[in-house]
């Protein structure tokens, strides 16, 4: 029945009513606490990078709008490492840096290289398509994650979207570094090798080649002296010339997945097993 029987003195509501604040009540209670102020500022400054880079994209100062996502990825890898080293983690902050992801490493990457190179393509049509392409396979790769993260600790799922965002810009600042641009524009056939680098980044977000995710590597504990060798090497080397050296390591890590892949497939060695879809995750910000 949809009412109750009034007794004396008694005032009663439909019990739809009572149903329908219940579960309002229910809703609102995860959001009485508050939230954990320090990561989620860490992933504002990330989207505010990212706005940065669009705005700059629209002026035509493509360097400045690459480096700001450049920085944006450090930012990124650090809100993940404060909400664990705090025990600050919340399901707000892993929907809030997935959407700011999605800002910072799709949409702003793709109004860069489109700005860039795509409008100059072999079909403008086509380069805003390739463009869109490309946000959409970077927001699948981020709804995936949220959906089923992967229960390897070593391998992610297909490429992740802040590595494929610096594949994008490096490509800009490899191009301009190697005088690549005249006139605010890319001369030859480069706007059309990007725009075919551009669908091979987009095909790889939405693959399910493992990509290294170097979850494993903790910075503030003992290592082996080879190791530290090993790195400073690597600081050398980039320092050499940084915009060439770290556009051949990005792009190294972007063939790393495939050829991961094959290498198992050939040995027979089981690939990194994915966990069961969840409901939604509550640790770690998405990659």
């Amino acid at each position: 029945m949809w009412f109750q029987e009034k007794k004396p003195g008694q005032q009663t509501s439909p019990r739809f009513l009572r149903r329908a604040r219940r579960i309002g009540a229910s809703k609102t209670q995860g959001t009485r606490r508050g939230f954990y102020l320090f990561p989620n500022l860490v992933t504002s400054g990330s989207l505010l990078l990212g706005f940065y880079a669009i705005t700059k994209s629209f002026q035509g100062d493509f360097l400045k709008a690459s480096w700001a996502i450049f920085a944006a990825t450090f930012l990124d890898g650090l809100d993940g490492k404060i909400a664990r080293l705090t025990n600050s983690a919340s399901p707000f902050g892993a929907q809030y840096d997935s959407l700011s992801d999605l800002v910072t490493f799709g949409v702003a990457p793709g109004l860069i290289i489109f700005n860039f190179a795509l409008a100059h393509s072999v079909s403008p049509r086509l380069g805003w398509t390739v463009a869109f392409l490309y946000v959409v396979c970077g927001a699948l790769r981020l709804a995936r994650y949220n959906i089923r993260p992967t229960s390897s600790k070593r391998y992610f799922e297909g490429f992740p979207i802040p590595a494929a965002a610096n594949v994008m810009i490096f490509s800009v600042i490899f191009s301009v570094h190697m005088g690549l641009v005249r006139d605010d524009r890319t001369i030859s056939s480069i706007p059309n090798l990007i725009l075919l680098l551009t669908l091979f980044v987009a095909g790889l977000m939405v693959s399910t080649f493992p990509y290294y995710g170097f979850k494993d590597v903790d910075m503030f504990r003992r290592h082996k002296f080879g190791t530290l060798v090993f790195f400073v090497g690597l600081l050398v080397f980039i320092f050499q010339e940084p915009e060439t050296m770290l556009y051949l390591l990005i792009m190294a890590y972007a063939i790393s997945g495939p050829i991961v892949w094959y290498v198992t497939r050939q040995s027979g060695t089981p690939e990194p097993p994915a966990a069961p879809p969840a409901p939604a995750p509550e640790a770690a910000p998405a990659p």
